[in-house]
């Protein structure tokens, strides 16, 4: 396995010396596992991504109080921002699992 400049790891094809990242022309290697990981969201009330639910994310909610589709603060998708988001969150208060 060689490494990039981020980390990320990849195979080398040792037919034609050169490093394979998946771009251009074959030879492409099939990085197996790799290249299908899936983003999990463990904790969608932490609205502003800090690890726990607290004032930031109940501030965001009710910022964003009312009709609002596809908001981060619309946690059962009903099109709006409402009481049950809100119960949701207060629910959720404290470090994110």
């Amino acid at each position: 396995m060689v490494h990039d400049e981020l980390g990320r790891a990849f195979r080398r094809d040792r037919r034609s010396r050169t490093d394979d990242t998946g771009n251009g022309k074959p030879p492409i290697v099939d990085m197996g596992a790799y290249e299908f990981q899936v983003f999990q969201v463990t904790c969608p009330w932490d609205v502003d991504c800090n690890g726990s639910v607290g004032a930031g994310d109940l501030l965001s909610l009710l910022a964003s109080w009312g009709p609002c589709k596809g908001c981060p603060a619309d946690f059962d998708g009903g099109g709006s921002v409402g009481a049950f988001d809100l119960l949701a969150l207060l629910a959720n208060w404290g470090p994110c699992p």
